[in-house]
């Protein structure tokens, strides 16, 4: 271990603090429409070279048998997504559609058939027999393709025990593994999320019970920093509603995207949407 005790040493941790306090960018000064237009323009173009270029999808949609009780009709779909990923999707509406629905896409870090299960006002059944249009994405990495799921330490997609040479007892060190990585190859996993969840926009806006122009992107927990990132890129989303527990980019506790920070926390990534709804 190299250690230096020379007076007033803050420690090699002061560097990462002067860097922050040099390349962080500072909220910008908007005059008028035009002025926001060509931040949108900006703010675009560098959350795609942040989050990574997708792959071309390889997929095709694949759907089971539709299930129907109580009047609401149930849906499993597998949505294709970049290269040969194919993303679990719940959609729940009502048994008897007639013309176009509002949608909303709802994703949370417990998963879509833990969402499913939820009762009461604002539950996807309560929502449907209102007549929404239900979307229930396990976009990565979440439910189904979880990271702990895809490494076959849990029951998932997976139907044989994948190799994984990481410590298996701590969650905590495997996820943080896994951000690493993604840093690694240039995507970021809220990076692929959003791509996940633009896939699943891809799907909805061209079914025939939705209404593409009254699309809800609804996200809680970890996810919801994909939602944010999907929905300032993808103007299909009308109104945006997460939840991100407190977290930012600027206390270190969301997820890892490297230089995020040069460009904006979530308030400015948020401000690309200022023509839509935000909760």
């Amino acid at each position: 271990k190299l250690k230096a005790d020379l007076k007033g040493d803050k420690g090699f941790g002061h560097i990462s603090r002067l860097y922050a306090q040099r390349a962080r960018t500072a909220p910008p000064k908007l005059g008028g429409r035009d002025d926001w237009l060509a931040y949108r323009a900006a703010m675009r173009k560098a959350l795609e070279d942040l989050l990574g270029k997708p792959l071309p999808s390889r997929g095709a949609a694949k759907a089971a048998p539709t299930l129907e009780r109580d009047g609401v009709a149930i849906e499993r779909i597998l949505v294709p997504s970049e290269g040969n990923i194919l993303v679990p999707v719940l959609i729940v509406r009502p048994a008897a559609c007639v013309g176009k629905l509002p949608v909303v896409i709802s994703c949370d870090d417990g998963g879509k058939d833990a969402s499913l299960a939820g009762t009461g006002a604002g539950s996807p059944v309560a929502l449907a027999r209102g007549g929404t249009f239900v979307v229930l994405p396990d976009v990565r990495f979440v439910g189904e393709v979880s990271l702990r799921a895809m490494a076959g330490l849990t029951q998932g997609l997976l139907t044989f025990k994948a190799c994984c040479p990481l410590a298996e007892g701590d969650p905590a060190s495997f996820e943080g593994a896994w951000q690493r990585h993604a840093m690694l190859w240039g995507r970021p996993l809220p990076g692929m999320a959003a791509t996940d969840l633009r896939s699943v926009l891809d799907y909805v806006s061209a079914r025939r019970e939705a209404d593409a122009d009254r699309i809800t992107l609804r996200a809680r927990g970890g996810v919801a920093f994909g939602a944010l990132f999907a929905a300032a890129l993808d103007e299909r989303v009308a109104a945006l509603d997460i939840d991100l527990g407190g977290r930012c980019f600027g206390k270190r506790n969301a997820p890892l995207v490297p230089f995020v920070l040069r460009h904006g926390d979530v308030l400015q990534w948020a401000a690309v949407m200022a023509d839509r709804r935000h909760t």
